[in-house]
């Protein structure tokens, strides 16, 4: 099974929670990578019917990025399995339990966060006198429910100072509600807004499409690649190549080549294997550049590359398994022009210093996958691993890009073989 960042936590890893989380501000290039995770995580969760509402209260616990977009910069779980307790209200009778509680500590703020399921219905029916609408039972009591759990903070004195000590705040100076519940789908979204401002304390509603939105938003902030048209990002012009490929453990040169692109001495990309696999760079300038990858050999892994040569927007992104290696972009200095004309999978650029691998599905297009599209692709690429069918490199064997853009190989001794798996470890001898 492939495990890509993201999508691999939704086999059923429940990692044991924390007690509590200060969000770290991190690089750009490590944050956005965590971004994309949660927004390939959040994609592949909405995708799927009737899960429980602990598995989206884990994916926040796996992703405190989304925490950070979302612009708190602490959190803390506070439901029954925590281990985090808030006391006993005796004027209201309960121990609230919130999913979680947040913090602005620069507005000294605590904010209640409740999760609900994504496929709630509508959130709004109209009234048998023919008034206005009003919020349907089951979302009224979401929203009451939260405003209680925020009233009990802050009315109750151990309370706020539990908060501040899980949160290593300082004090708090407000406390607010935050509600997550339902898609957006239907008309309902204005008259919700409006009921929900008018209650007291203060809540903000938000659907789970809108939290899709706005995590790929961030991710695409500082991405020159993409274009927002309507409320999908499309890839502008570029290059983009996926590889989903095997690697044996046992390889016929000390140094074979998987993927080969560019020149010999400048503007190359190059993916191989030695003792570990390798991402390597030759720069416009010929200087090189090396990244050690963690390759699960015998198994499918996704390699994708997209680049463009825009002298203005251009870069250069580099993905296993789903998780960027590389990102340059030309606006921090990023100097590469590869070209296609000399594309080899299987080898090195001259053919010489093949790889031993199985090569299953292979994309090349000549623009950049917008991020729902790639998002798509990773899940066909995932059912693919286990059920499709390969060829088969021996390490003198491989196919390159000719005039046409096509993926050929012109030797008939050098003509992989068919193999009805991409597991090395099921080919039937």
């Amino acid at each position: 099974m492939i495990k890509t960042s993201g999508a691999a936590t939704l086999a059923g890893d429940n990692p044991k929670k924390p007690k509590a989380n200060s969000i770290r501000r991190h690089g750009t290039e490590q944050l956005d990578n965590e971004i994309w995770q949660a927004v390939t995580e959040l994609f592949f969760l909405l995708e799927q019917p009737d899960l429980p509402e602990e598995e989206y209260q884990l994916f926040f616990e796996r992703n405190p990025c989304v925490f950070e977009v979302l612009g708190f910069d602490c959190f803390a779980p506070f439901d029954i399995k925590s281990g985090n307790k808030l006391p006993f209200d005796e004027e209201r009778g309960f121990t609230p339990m919130p999913d979680f509680i947040c913090g602005k500590r620069d507005v000294e703020e605590a904010v209640v966060f409740e999760i609900k399921r994504p496929d709630e219905t509508r959130a709004v029916t109209a009234r048998a006198d023919g008034n206005r609408a009003k919020l349907r039972a089951n979302i009224e009591g979401y929203v009451s429910q939260t405003c209680e759990y925020v009233k009990s903070i802050r009315g109750n004195s151990d309370a706020r100072k539990a908060v501040c000590q899980t949160l290593e705040m300082n004090r708090i100076r407000s406390t607010s509600g935050f509600l997550l519940c339902g898609m957006s789908d239907d008309n309902d979204a204005p008259v919700v807004a409006e009921l929900i401002s008018e209650r007291a304390p203060r809540i903000q509603y938000m659907y789970y499409d809108k939290l899709y939105n706005k995590m790929c938003d961030a991710y695409a902030r500082n991405r020159k690649q993409y274009a927002r048209v309507e409320r999908v990002y499309e890839g502008l012009e570029g290059v983009h190549l996926t590889v989903m490929a095997s690697i044996s453990p046992e390889q016929l040169h000390g140094r074979a080549y998987l993927i080969d692109i560019g020149e010999a001495r400048r503007n190359r990309v190059s993916l191989y294997v030695a003792d570990a696999a390798y991402i390597h760079l030759l720069d416009a300038d010929g200087h090189p550049l090396e990244v050690k990858i963690d390759v699960e050999f015998g198994v499918p892994q996704i390699f994708q590359i997209e680049f463009s040569n825009d002298p203005i927007v251009g870069f250069l992104s580099i993905l296993h398994n789903n998780k960027e290696i590389i990102n340059m972009q030309r606006q921090d200095g990023y100097q590469n022009s590869l070209s296609m004309d000399n594309m080899v999978i299987g080898s090195d650029r001259d053919g010489h210093l093949g790889a031993c691998c199985i090569i299953g599905t292979t994309l090349l297009r000549y623009r950049v996958l917008g991020i729902k599209e790639k998002l798509d692709f990773i899940g066909w690429l995932i059912n693919k691993s286990e059920t499709g069918h390969g060829l088969e490199h021996n390490g003198t064997q491989y196919m390159r890009r000719n005039v046409d853009g096509n993926l050929i190989q012109e030797s008939g001794e050098a003509r992989p073989i068919l193999r009805e798996t991409l597991h090395y470890n099921r080919i039937k001898n």
